[in-house]
């Protein structure tokens, strides 16, 4: 019994002797972070969010969406970017990098010309769409989770804008170059085509966590945090992208029920239970499919209040749709939270299945029988085991 007893003691003792060595290992992370942004002519939008593919090397490259106001209604900018870090110190790193989006815009200008019997003449620029190409410098400070990082930027509209003419008795909307537009109001790069941006960006890096015990010594109810991230993010972007392919317009109706029912639908199912699979694999079904219901009533309510908006509008072309703006805001915000959530449960679902570790770090606790030996003499003796 005494040696027994010795023998559990040194067990014991030894992981209290190991764990402050296991505290010290610096925290692992994946590739992914996801980033929040806001800003000013903002490429990516005035506020949205991004993915971004990041090592922590030199190079990183990610895909982003945001809402811009573009003639009293909210419209989805996107964007693919990439990034040069070319200074680092510690934890602060200057970058540049390139911004390739397609959003909406306009510039409005008027002008009094000399010796003329109208003395105003207001012409308008309107790119919709406004595919732009804008060269950023960044500075960035970042920790093992959290990234703060500034942006300036100066773009470039790629395509050609249509203009909206008002004076000397003309009311035209057509060709910027058109004869009906006097010569001196045909510009080589027009207003508002080249774009000053400024923008602040708040990022969080998936997956970072101490390491875990191996599963080899876990036991049979190890769950990898890992696995765990990878479902969540593989069962909520898969369906994201299946969506995007099947919206892309064909040669049909401009509102097929593939496109208008069949793809909303499918990235409906992965922003709303995609981020559940891997809270299931934690073993917490009922936070699992609790939350992804939750999901599924907030994009409810934002599509009844995106059709309330459309069906507003199918009456008498010759009478102008009614203000909506408070039912759009609306089902922006749903659509937005209900997205934000499904990115903070991926961010958080690793700690989920440390709890499940944890709790399970301990198990079939019971006594045993051990047999030792002291000089050439056995002595027999029991022993509290248990599964770590």
């Amino acid at each position: 019994m005494r040696a027994a007893t010795s023998f559990s003691a040194t067990v014991v003792l030894g992981l209290c002797c190991a764990w402050p060595a296991a505290a010290q290992t610096q925290p692992l992370g994946s590739s992914l972070v996801v980033e929040a942004h806001g800003g000013l002519h903002d490429p990516l939008g005035t506020d949205g969010l991004a993915l971004v593919f990041d090592r922590g090397g030199r190079l990183s490259a990610g895909v982003g969406a945001g809402w811009n106001a573009f003639e009293g209604n909210l419209w989805v900018n996107e964007s693919v970017f990439g990034r040069v870090r070319v200074l680092r110190r510690g934890p602060f790193a200057l970058d540049a990098g390139t911004i390739l989006s397609r959003g909406r815009t306009s510039a409005s200008r008027t002008y009094n010309p000399p010796n003329s019997h109208y003395p105003q003449e207001s012409l308008t620029w309107k790119w919709s769409p406004a595919y732009r190409a804008t060269g950023t410098l960044g500075a960035e400070v970042a920790g093992q989770r959290w990234s703060f990082r500034l942006e300036a930027g100066l773009g470039y509209l790629l395509n050609r804008p249509t203009c909206r003419y008002s004076g000397s008795e003309i009311s035209f909307t057509g060709d910027c170059n058109s004869d009906e537009i006097p010569a001196a109001y045909h510009f080589s790069v027009a207003p508002g085509q080249i774009v000053p941006s400024f923008g602040a960006t708040l990022g969080y890096r998936l997956g970072v966590s101490e390491p875990e015990t191996p599963p080899a010594a876990a036991g049979d109810d190890y769950r990898s945090p890992t696995m765990a991230l990878a479902l969540s993010t593989l069962s909520t972007f898969v369906p994201i992208a299946v969506a995007a392919v099947a919206a892309i317009p064909g040669s049909g109706a401009p509102c097929s029920a593939t496109r208008c029912i069949v793809a909303p639908a499918i990235a409906a199912l992965g922003i709303t239970f995609g981020p559940s699979v891997g809270y299931a694999y934690a073993g917490e079904p009922l936070r699992a499919w609790g939350m992804g219901a939750l999901r599924l009533a907030v994009i409810a309510g934002g599509t009844a209040a995106t059709l309330n908006v459309a069906l507003s509008c199918l009456g008498d072309d010759e009478t102008p749709c009614p203000d909506k703006g408070n039912m759009k805001l609306l089902a922006a915000t749903l659509f937005t939270a209900s997205f934000v959530s499904a990115v903070y449960d991926i961010a958080t679902v690793p700690n989920a299945v440390r709890r499940s570790n944890a709790q399970h770090r301990l198990t079939n606790l019971g006594l045993v029988p051990v047999v030792t030996r002291n000089g050439p003499a056995q002595q027999q003796g029991l022993a509290l085991a248990g599964q770590f």
